[in-house]
């Protein structure tokens, strides 16, 4: 807005004519604020990444990915949570190897090699966030005891970690990501789904939900209060300053 940034904009943030939105979300969640905005979407042309895009674009998705999850793993007490980080992060070391490989290979092509530079000091950045969340996974693999003041300052964030359990006959049950369509009708991202004791990272939305499935979600505190009543879910699993609570009834969701 007339060359200033509000980051993060608040609830009470007032939009006005000419200002410029930096979104992130699904595409159709997109396409509708544009229709709201009454802007129109330009359309460019498609064009095929690069490996090296590719790979860049996969670094980026897992360090997102690790960050969530090993916070996920403090909040919820959950060494599997951090075992999963860890793995992603021997995922991500590979895929850091090959990035520069390949960025070696191309500048031998490049008429100005410092051109690959800021590609590099993408990589660089991004290897820092994912040794970050695994050094977060760490602290419950080793079973250290969470600092009061470390969950205090997360329970002030925009963004809520829950644990939520999906009961029978829900209006989730027996349906699949891409039907329910989550973060957009809710708000919420599911992180994870755990079913009897068996964890899948990352689902992919044509994975069904079971009545019993436990979803590490994240989202508001509203749209988790939102997602709980869907789940018809008396079991709400978080952390807040005093610890890991106890299951809370979906009227009042815990947030962190």
């Amino acid at each position: 807005r007339d060359k200033e940034w509000i980051v993060p904009p608040s609830s009470s943030t007032e939009l006005k004519e000419g200002d410029l939105l930096v979104v992130r979300g699904p595409e159709e969640g997109i396409s509708v604020l544009h229709k709201l905005t009454g802007s129109s979407m330009e359309e460019g042309r498609a064009k095929k990444p690069s490996k090296l895009e590719l790979e860049l674009a996969q670094m980026y998705d897992l360090s997102s990915m690790m960050v969530d999850l090993a916070y996920s793993s403090v909040l919820l007490a959950s060494k599997e949570l951090g075992e999963e980080v860890r793995r992603l992060e021997e995922k991500f070391d590979r895929l850091n190897y090959q990035l520069w490989l390949e960025t070696l290979r191309a500048s031998r092509e490049e008429e100005d090699p410092r051109k690959l530079n800021s590609l590099l000091q993408v990589v660089k950045c991004l290897e820092k966030i994912s040794d970050a969340a695994d050094t977060i996974a760490d602290v419950i693999l080793r079973g250290k005891e969470l600092h009061p003041v470390f969950a205090e300052a997360l329970s002030k964030a925009d963004e809520q970690v829950a644990r939520i359990k999906v009961e029978a006959g829900s209006a989730l049950e027996g349906k699949t990501l891409e039907q329910l369509n989550l973060e957009a009708s809710v708000g919420v991202d599911v992180m994870v789904i755990e079913r009897r004791g068996k964890f899948f990272f990352e689902p992919n939305r044509g994975k069904k939900i079971m009545g019993g499935d436990w979803l590490v979600v994240r989202g508001t505190y509203r749209a988790l209060h939102k997602l709980a009543q869907m789940c018809k879910s008396k079991r709400v699993t978080s952390r807040g300053p005093e610890g890991l609570s106890s299951p809370a009834p979906a009227s009042e969701p815990q947030a962190f």
